[in-house]
């Protein structure tokens, strides 16, 4: 799957390359999609502020979440990222000081900081692929 500049998500053919599903509902930059563990959902976060879970076989969007943003204003959501030891969580990263393990509609369970106060906002994040430690 592919986010874009035009605000989709996009589910591929991996042999064809052509654009097979279409998902609308981001209102700015799609910077990163993620596969739940079995196939059945998208994660995707965007320019918009927004996280969105999508039915990967209807397209339909299931959750959709603002993670809070410290000084109140929209700061763009660069990733959100299925946890692999969980289908109902996501790592939630928007250009902050802390990121997020949240659940599919947006409940925070877990923050984790930077310890900075300034110049140590999180741009990316990762989780290993056990689910034991995160990178961001």
């Amino acid at each position: 799957a592919t986010g874009s500049f035009d605000a989709l998500v996009r589910v591929h053919g991996l042999k064809s390359g052509k654009s097979l599903k279409e998902m609308r509902g981001h209102t700015s930059y799609v910077n990163g999609v993620d596969w739940s563990a079995d196939g059945s959902r998208l994660a995707s976060a965007s320019s918009d502020g927004s996280v969105r879970v999508w039915d990967a076989k209807s397209c339909d969007c299931l959750h959709s979440f603002r993670p809070p943003a410290p000084t109140g204003a929209e700061l763009a959501v660069n990733s959100a990222t299925f946890l692999p030891n969980s289908s109902d969580a996501l790592l939630v990263c928007n250009r902050s000081a802390e990121a997020f393990v949240t659940s599919l509609s947006g409940d925070i369970t877990t923050r984790l900081a930077s310890g900075k106060r300034e110049g140590g906002d999180f741009i990316a994040s990762m989780v290993t692929a056990q689910g034991g430690w995160v990178h961001a």
